[in-house]
């Protein structure tokens, strides 16, 4: 199981409403091969270059779930900064339309999103995001969306167990907490730091300090999850490359 932090779950989302619009993998069949090079053409060829990056980074992720039945999970942190995230985007291009001069920027205030960003649009941003689960699951991947409950508590417990002995943003903690109690073989994430920080946890060097953080970690979430400190996983990290290519351990068996 591959658990998602918001930057590729995002690039998840985009590649898949982009396939849909296009008819691309996994949207139709091809006979001559699985599709990915086909996508990987369009992709090429679509007009905003700034977008090339996420999509195909979407596509390796979606192809490589399919290939090898790898399940998809995310949380609801990744959910509510996707949601926020967007809202904020649809307001600045608001702004940048009118030609806001370039030192606004710095101060562009909250104030200013509901007032570009109409109640309607909010909604439709939300309703997105809470549908990306299930137009996954339509095309056969594997996705748990969320937790609640116990579960949130346990994760914001986690993450501040996590910050009193490494420093890891806010919402990298979050995510970080959330695929350690849903005990998930790989953490893919595109923050370089979370991804070396979660690494030299799960395979720390000899006599390093991460060996400490590593065992406590596991009597942690092994008290959390009622279960054998022993028998915890803690998820390597990985990135996908800007070409879609995602490098995973994962058996050809």
């Amino acid at each position: 199981m591959a658990f998602l932090d918001t930057n590729y779950l995002h690039c998840v989302g985009l590649y898949l409403r982009h396939a849909e619009e296009e008819g691309l993998f996994p949207y139709v069949e091809h006979s001559a091969s699985d599709g990915r090079q086909e996508a990987l053409d369009s992709i090429s060829s679509f007009p905003e270059s700034h977008s090339h990056a996420s999509l195909r980074r979407g596509l390796g992720l979606l192809h490589c779930a399919l290939t090898h039945n790898l399940e998809i999970h995310y949380g609801p942190i990744s959910e509510l900064e996707l949601i926020t995230q967007r809202t904020r985007g649809k307001a600045i291009v608001s702004a940048a339309s009118e030609g806001l001069p370039g030192r606004m920027w710095t101060r562009f205030p909250e104030e200013a999103i509901p007032e570009r960003v109409a109640p309607a649009e909010m909604s439709a941003t939300k309703e997105a995001v809470d549908r990306l689960a299930a137009a996954l699951r339509e095309r056969g991947v594997v996705v748990t969306a969320g937790m609640g409950g116990k579960e949130d508590f346990n994760t914001l417990e986690l993450a501040k167990a996590l910050n009193g002995r490494v420093y890891v943003d806010v919402l990298d903690s979050i995510v970080y907490a959330s695929a350690l109690l849903a005990q998930a073989d790989y953490l893919l994430t595109g923050d370089g730091y979370l991804r070396r920080t979660a690494n030299l946890i799960q395979n720390p060097e000899h006599g390093s300090h991460f060996e400490e953080i590593r065992q406590e970690l596991r009597e942690l979430i092994a008290a959390l999850i009622l279960g054998d400190p022993e028998k915890v996983h803690l998820p390597s990290a990985h990135s996908v490359a800007t070409s879609g290519e995602v490098s995973l351990p994962i058996s050809q068996s």
